[in-house]
């Protein structure tokens, strides 16, 4: 139905006042207090959800932070492969103990690699998929491994010459 037509059937029950009240919000309506009615939603709706809905929510959210976080061109040693886990940690509310036993672990490896002692390995990254249940899968985890080394070796000139002192007889390429 074209607008014309539509605007005449309008016409015929409601007067043109009332016609342009429901289809225009109300300037009164002030930003504040959308704001604050969109957060007593939130609010509402966090408080019906259960604490496993909450945990699947969190780490949802730790997911799209990564892949956000991995689009980035910066690195950044705030944003490693250890602090997510410590953040997924986190967001399932349970301890660095527990956490190491469902992933087979040893507790201390676990600690190094949350505190960037220790890099994490592809078999982590496994398990850490099979962990969250799908929702942060291994490429999510391993593209943070990816993204950390891809800075060293764009920054570690120095080894890169001393690495490349040990060449002989390299290849030439005449232009």
């Amino acid at each position: 139905m074209r607008i014309d037509k539509i605007y005449q059937k309008l016409k015929e029950q409601y007067s043109e006042d009332e016609i342009v009240e429901s289809y225009i919000i109300p300037e009164t309506v002030k930003e504040d207090e959308t704001q604050y009615a969109i957060s007593q939603y939130r609010e509402e709706r966090l408080n019906q959800m259960s604490d496993h809905e909450k945990v699947v929510s969190k780490v949802i959210s730790l997911k799209f932070q990564i892949v956000k976080y991995v689009k980035e061109q910066s690195f950044s040693f705030q944003k490693t492969f250890g602090s997510f886990l410590l953040e997924y940690i986190q967001a399932l509310g349970r301890s660095r103990k527990e956490i190491s036993k469902d992933l087979d672990l040893h507790y201390t490896k676990l600690s190094r690699i949350i505190n960037d002692r220790e890099e994490p390995s592809i078999e982590l990254c496994y398990r850490l998929e099979k962990h969250s249940g799908g929702l942060i899968n291994v490429f999510n985890w391993w593209q943070l491994i990816k993204k950390k080394e891809e800075f060293i070796l764009s920054q570690d000139i120095e080894l890169k010459r001393e690495e490349q002192k040990k060449v002989s007889n390299s290849l030439t390429i005449s232009e």
